[in-house]
């Protein structure tokens, strides 16, 4: 402590020419006074006081970086930045065959809003049938026995789908980007909604069974006029 109150109590003297070599009369008047014996303690110690400050220097740099670094990592955790997302929307596309049975194709548009990678390797596209209502339903008394186990949906009737594995070529979509995934389905019958389910697996997470699921609903009901041309709607959902 004391080399640090002599360093900042000389450094003024210092730098206006008050030293233990100047020449002349400055020389003379500090001989054998308590300044001259004060400035060569202090050019005496310089060098230990030098060092001093360099360990100084150093360690504050050495606090200074691992600071950050601590101040990274918390951020990086509790944004859970490391971690893929993404939103989902669906794009279906009516192209009817005949008056029973039509072509629905879903494209799947995936966008990487996350500062990483998403990479899909495996999921699945379901579609359900939502009107005209399944038969019983209008005489149910009650919801329960319409929703699915443990969730607080209805269990519409499944009229197709697909599971896909693409572990051996992942389609993987970098930060900021997007990727459009087509699926192709023959439906028989005349349906007004459609409900269209679609979950991509995390692959960060896969052991958990998570992923990104979304769910749309599709007007499909085609006038006798139109019954020949397509039907192409955006079905603009959010992902989780």
């Amino acid at each position: 402590m004391h080399r640090a109150v002599i360093a900042r109590l000389a450094t003024p003297l210092m730098l206006a020419g008050w030293t233990t070599d100047c020449p002349g009369i400055w020389s003379s008047a500090l001989v054998g006074s308590p300044v001259g014996h004060f400035l060569g303690v202090l050019k005496r110690n310089s060098q230990p006081i030098e060092q001093l400050a360099a360990g100084l220097e150093s360690v504050a740099t050495v606090v200074g970086v691992v600071i950050a670094g601590l101040w990274t990592w918390r951020v990086y955790v509790r944004n859970r930045i490391q971690y893929p997302r993404a939103e989902v929307k669906h794009r279906v596309t009516v192209l009817p065959l005949s008056q029973t049975r039509s072509v629905v194709r879903i494209d799947v548009t995936v966008k990487n809003i996350s500062e990483v990678l998403v990479s899909l390797v495996s999921g699945c596209v379901r579609l359900s049938r939502m009107l005209p209502a399944p038969s019983g339903w209008l005489e149910v008394e009650n919801e329960q026995p319409l929703l699915l186990t443990g969730t607080e949906e209805f269990c519409w009737p499944k009229l197709c789908s697909r599971n896909f594995d693409w572990h051996n070529e992942p389609r993987e979509v970098e930060p900021g980007e997007s990727d459009t995934f087509q699926f192709d389905f023959l439906i028989d019958g005349v349906f007004e909604k459609l409900q269209i389910y679609s979950h991509l697996t995390n692959v960060v997470k896969r052991k958990k069974e998570i992923g990104w699921n979304t769910t749309s609903i599709h007007s499909c009901q085609i006038a006798k006029e139109d019954r020949n041309a397509p039907i192409d709607r955006d079905c603009r959902v959010s992902g989780s």
